[in-house]
């Protein structure tokens, strides 16, 4: 039987460790995997969004929690804002983790049929 592998057998050429409370990378995580920050992330690989078309996207979010979440994407280096035009968009890290997070939800997906079917059975 194949052995278990563990966090520490990731490989992690970058120097950085989520699993340290004082790792940078750490509020990074905090940041991407709130489920606002998920869905907006997401939202944007169709293409640029103003405040407004977030929220016709995505369901159920406040104004106030949508201003923070950008905010935070922002400040983070993954989103940008023109102030111009009021366009978000992804940086090139921020496409990164973006496409990253939709294979998340892909895979949430999946799941969820496998579990409602098992629910069934």
């Amino acid at each position: 039987m194949p052995e278990t592998q563990t966090t520490e057998d990731y490989a992690n050429p970058h120097h950085f460790d989520v699993f340290s409370a004082q790792c940078l990378s750490r509020k990074l995580l905090n940041d991407v995997t709130k489920r606002w920050s998920i869905l907006v992330l997401v939202a944007l690989l169709d293409g640029n969004m103003h405040f407004g078309q977030f929220s016709d996207r995505i369901g159920g979010i406040s104004d106030r929690m949508l201003s923070m979440t950008l905010r935070a994407l922002v400040d983070d280096g993954l989103m940008l804002h023109d102030e111009k035009s009021g366009e978000y968009s992804l940086t090139a890290p921020g496409k990164k983790v973006a496409s990253e997070s939709r294979r998340l939800l892909d895979s949430l997906y999946v799941a969820l049929d496998s579990l409602m079917a098992a629910r069934q059975a």
